[in-house]
C-alpha cells in the first residue's frame, strides 16, 4: 500500500498543492512555516478521518475561507483507491471512498493504518490521562471498528447520565428506576471496553520494549502498563458503591474514562526518572512498535509519517533510527526536515532510494 498522489486545497496554509508520491521514503524539505507539518497532517487526516492536531475541523480551514477538502490517490494491492475528505463552517465533514460516502465516519478507520511521529509527543509524557487514552482509543480503533462504536456509544450515555445527575442535584430529586438503566448501559460498555483496553497492551508491550532496546542498545528498566479502576473491582459492585459519591459530585466518578497508560522507567513515571534522551527513546519506541504492530495486525503496512524528528534525537539515537529503517520491512515513510541535504546524504549512505521534494519550489508552481 502506498499513497499516489495528495492534493490539498485551503487546508490550514495551503490554497492549493498538489503532490506526486514514490511507494518508499519520501523526503519533504523546507525552511520553517512552508507547512510541512501541514502535509503531513493531510496524510493522516486522509486515513484516521481528523488532524492529528486539531479536534474541531474550523481549525483546519484557511484562514479567511470557510471550507477545506484532501484527496488522496493509494493503490492498495495494487487497486486504486481514491479518497476524499471535505469540511466547512456551514456543513458536516464527509468522507468519500471512490465517490461514495460512508454512512459512518468510523468505517473508514483500518483500511489506511498509519502512524505519526512527532515532536509533540512529548505532550504524552507530560499532559494528564486523556492525553494517553486518545492514543490508546486511536491506535486500537485503527484495528478495531466495534471497539470505536463502542466508545461512541460510552460517551453518549456518559454525557446522557451526567445530566441526569445535574438534574437531580438542580432540583432536588431522585430517581433510582431512571438512574439504574444508564448504569445498565455503562456498566456493559465499561466491561467491554476495559476488557479489549487490557488484552491490547499485554499484546502490545512486548513490541515496545523490543523497540525500546534496539533504540537504547542498553539494558534499562522500562515498562508499559494500563491503569483501572476494574482490573482488581467488579464493575458492576463499583458502580453501586459509587452512587451517593457521583450524587455529591453530580458526575459519574468512575468508569473506563478515568484509565490510564503508565510510562515507567525504574518503576516511577519517566517524565520525572528518565533523562531527556531516555523520554525521547521511550516516545520513538512506542510509536515504531505501532508500526510493527500495526503491520501485524492490520491488513496492510502502515504508511510512517516522521516530522521534524532529526532535530530531537542526539547523533547515537538517530544513527540506531536510520539503521531501523533500513532493516525492518517498512513500508511508505515520509519524512520532514529544515535541511536540504540532511536526510538524503543519510539515507545515502545506508543505500535507501527516495524521493526528495523540496515543498516551496512546490507551492510556486
Amino acid at each position: 500500500m502506498y499513497l499516489q498522489h495528495l492534493a490539498l486545497y485551503q487546508f490550514k496554509n495551503h490554497e492549493h498543492l498538489t503532490l506526486d508520491f514514490s511507494e518508499k521514503t519520501v523526503c519533504i524539505l523546507g525552511n520553517n512555516g512552508t507547512g510541512k507539518t501541514n502535509v503531513l497532517d493531510a496524510i493522516y487526516y486522509l486515513s484516521i478521518g481528523k488532524s492529528f492536531f486539531n479536534a474541531q475541523d474550523i481549525h483546519n480551514i484557511q484562514h479567511g475561507k470557510n471550507e477545506f477538502s484532501l484527496k488522496g490517490i493509494y493503490y492498495i494491492d495494487n487497486e486504486k483507491e481514491t479518497i476524499l475528505c471535505s469540511a466547512g463552517t456551514q456543513r458536516k465533514k464527509t468522507i468519500k471512498r471512490n465517490d461514495k460516502p460512508y454512512k459512518r465516519l468510523a468505517d473508514h478507520l483500518g483500511l489506511i493504518p498509519v502512524v505519526f511521529i512527532s515532536p509533540t509527543d512529548i505532550l504524552l509524557l507530560i499532559e494528564g490521562s486523556e492525553t494517553r487514552r486518545k492514543f490508546l482509543d486511536a491506535f486500537i480503533g485503527q484495528l478495531n471498528a466495534t471497539y470505536i462504536q463502542d466508545l461512541i456509544n460510552y460517551q453518549r450515555t456518559l454525557l446522557q447520565r451526567n445530566t441526569l445527575l445535574k438534574q437531580f442535584a438542580e432540583n432536588h430529586f431522585f430517581d433510582a428506576e431512571t438512574l439504574s438503566l444508564y448504569d445498565e448501559k455503562l456498566i456493559l460498555l465499561n466491561e467491554k471496553i476495559h476488557s479489549v483496553r487490557k488484552e491490547f497492551i499485554q499484546d502490545f508491550k512486548p513490541y515496545f520494549l523490543d523497540y525500546y532496546r534496539k533504540l537504547s542498545q542498553k539494558n534499562e528498566h522500562i515498562d508499559l502498563q494500563y491503569e483501572s479502576q476494574f482490573h482488581e473491582n467488579n464493575i458492576a459492585e463499583t458502580f453501586s458503591n459509587n452512587q451517593k459519591r457521583d450524587l455529591a459530585a453530580t458526575h459519574t466518578t468512575t468508569g473506563i474514562h478515568k484509565d490510564d497508560l503508565l510510562f515507567l522507567k525504574d518503576e516511577r513515571p519517566i517524565k520525572k526518572s528518565g533523562s531527556q534522551g531516555q523520554q525521547k527513546t521511550y516516545l520513538l519506541a512506542l510509536k515504531l512498535a505501532q508500526t510493527d504492530y500495526l503491520k501485524k495486525h492490520a491488513q496492510q503496512t502502515p504508511i510512517l509519517l516522521l516530522d521534524d524528528i532529526f532535530d530531537k534525537l542526539d547523533e547515537h539515537r538517530l544513527g540506531n533510527l536510520m539503521s531501523l529503517l533500513h532493516d525492518e520491512e517498512l513500508g511508505q515513510i515520509f519524512i520532514t526536515d529544515t535541511h536540504l541535504r540532511r536526510i538524503p546524504e543519510k539515507l545515502n549512505a545506508l543505500d535507501i532510494k527516495h524521493q526528495v521534494i523540496d515543498l516551496e519550489k512546490e507551492m510556486q508552481k
